[in-house]
C-alpha cells in the first residue's frame, strides 16, 4: 500500500458515510447510453449559451452535469456560483429535458449571468444577488431526494469564506 493510500481511503471519509457504490456504478453504466445525447457544441454557437471549449467549465464537467440531470430529473436546482456551469444547466433544461425545474441562483456578481438568461428563463428561476452566507437558509429547505445543490463559488477555503459556508 502507497504511504498516503491508507489516510486518503480510510482515514479520510469518516465511516458513517454511505458511499453508496452500488449505485454510483449504476450511475456509470446508464451514463455510457446517456453520454450519446450529449448535445453542446465546442465552439460558441448562437443555439447554445454553452460551448466545451472553455477554460472554466471543460467537457469533462459538462458531460458530468448533463449526466446528472439527465439521470435524477431533479425538480429543484440551486447553484451557488454561475457561469459556464449556469448555461450548460440552462441548455440542458432546454434542449433536453422534457420538463422545467425550478432554478435558483446564487450569485453575487450576476451580469455574466443575466447576459445568458432568456425572458422565459427570468420567469422559469430565481436570482438571489447576494453571497450565499447572507441567503436565508430557508431558500435551501424545498430540496429533496434528487434535487441538486450545486456549488460553483470561490473555490477558496479561508476564514469567512462562501467554501467554508
Amino acid at each position: 500500500m502507497k504511504s498516503n493510500e491508507r489516510a486518503i481511503f480510510s482515514e479520510a471519509v469518516p465511516q458513517d458515510i454511505d458511499l453508496n457504490e452500488k449505485e454510483q456504478l449504476e450511475f456509470l453504466k446508464n451514463a455510457i447510453s446517456s453520454s450519446r445525447f450529449y448535445p453542446f457544441p465546442a465552439a460558441q454557437n448562437p443555439k447554445y449559451r454553452y460551448y466545451s471549449d472553455n477554460t472554466y467549465f471543460n467537457i469533462t464537467d459538462s458531460l458530468s452535469l448533463f449526466l446528472i440531470l439527465d439521470r435524477y430529473k431533479p425538480k429543484r436546482i440551486i447553484e451557488v456560483g454561475s457561469g459556464f456551469s449556469s448555461a450548460c444547466i440552462l441548455d440542458t433544461v432546454e434542449k433536453h429535458l422534457r420538463y422545467i425545474p425550478h432554478l435558483t441562483f446564487i450569485e453575487p456578481y450576476a451580469e455574466r449571468l443575466r447576459s445568458l438568461l432568456s425572458t422565459q428563463d427570468m420567469n422559469n428561476c430565481r436570482l438571489i444577488e447576494n453571497i450565499v452566507q447572507q441567503v436565508d437558509k430557508s431558500a435551501f429547505q424545498d430540496l429533496n431526494e434528487n434535487d441538486i445543490l450545486f456549488i460553483d463559488s470561490s473555490h477558496i477555503s479561508k476564514v469567512g469564506s462562501d467554501l467554508n459556508y
